[in-house]
């Protein structure tokens, strides 16, 4: 799902079974409510079995939308990448953040198991700011003007969302140091985003 059938290909890596949100990147327009199963051949049988005892269907209308996604879903992955690694790049430069969780960038953590499984990225990261007060975190948000807020994300527009870790983390202990956002890059200008995030980022000090 983080990176469609593009940069990740499970099932050569092993994986009986790859799971998509077809929602997020292989829709790529936000209007598309749809999942996909890929079998490798050992399971497609059975799968195939399950799927048609419940009964499982999708509408011809989503399978357009997905379809119409799909051709564009290389190109877009593309500029999703270059445009997320340029301001996650801004933002780990700056004094007020005290990590950027995005593998594809140099230095990152994870960094070396995504050179060595994946061959790009997509505009999905996390961004854990120095300590601040929530109100502090709340200005940011309410000033930012091209980013939107919302959970979504793979569409073609920028999203930011506060993330509390410490209640989605449930297996393993996930340390940081501050608040967290995740914002999705979408397809607009990296720079206009930048100014956009320069400007919500003064309501940090106030």
């Amino acid at each position: 799902t983080l990176l469609g059938p593009v940069c990740q290909r499970p099932i050569e890596h092993g994986a009986d079974v790859s799971v998509h949100a077809v929602t997020k990147y292989i829709g790529g327009h936000s209007d598309v409510l749809l999942g996909a199963i890929i079998c490798n051949e050992a399971t497609r049988g059975a799968m195939h079995r399950q799927w048609t005892d419940l009964g499982v269907t999708a509408s011809s209308d989503d399978c357009f939308l997905a379809l119409r996604g799909l051709r564009t879903l290389p190109t877009r992955l593309a500029r999703h990448q270059q445009s997320a690694l340029e301001i996650a790049a801004w933002l780990a430069a700056r004094d007020d953040v005290a990590e950027v969780l995005y593998p594809a960038l140099p230095g990152a953590r994870g960094h070396a198991l995504w050179k060595r499984d994946f061959t790009g990225a997509g505009g999905l990261f996390g961004v854990v700011l120095k300590p601040v007060p929530k109100a502090r975190v709340d200005a940011l948000l309410d000033a930012l003007e091209l980013f939107a807020l919302g959970w979504s994300w793979g569409g073609f527009e920028s999203l930011a969302i506060p993330v509390r870790h410490e209640r989605a983390r449930v297996l393993s202990k996930f340390d940081v140091a501050g608040p967290m956002l995740r914002l999705s890059i979408g397809l607009e200008d990296p720079g206009d985003l930048i100014a956009d995030l320069d400007q919500a980022f003064a309501h940090l000090s106030g």
